[in-house]
């Protein structure tokens, strides 16, 4: 069993701040969500991962297994890898929407100049 150095009430209120804190972040990212690209703020999200490890260790005193450290890392690693893909996912479609407004808008002048030239 982890000994504590803190007293039940000071662990307490940092339980009720972590609490709070968890909520607000839930709010927050709902609100990144319906305004910014939903790829970078699920990468965002994931530094909660990092702060509950922090907290668990500087506030709560709790040690942790490698098993949790190395699980924790293959969450986030897989969250930056997937939104990573999301990425250039994203920039393929730009760039593949660009080309085909590039065509659209040679194959209309190239209309235009044969309608003058015969009209």
């Amino acid at each position: 069993a982890v000994v504590s150095t803190q007293s039940t009430g000071t662990q307490g209120i940092w339980l009720l701040l972590v609490s709070f804190f968890a909520v607000a972040g839930s709010f927050l990212l709902n609100i990144g969500l319906q305004h910014g690209q939903a790829t970078l703020v699920s990468l965002v999200r994931n530094v909660d991962i990092v702060a509950a490890y922090t907290f668990d260790t500087l506030i709560f005193d709790h040690t942790f297994s490698a098993l949790s450290v190395i699980g924790g890392l293959l969450v986030v690693l897989a969250t930056v890898g997937s939104g990573l893909v999301d990425l250039l996912m994203i920039e393929d479609r730009e760039s593949d929407r660009y080309c085909k407004l590039d065509m659209e808008q040679s194959t209309r002048a190239l209309v235009t100049s044969e309608n003058d030239e015969n009209g």
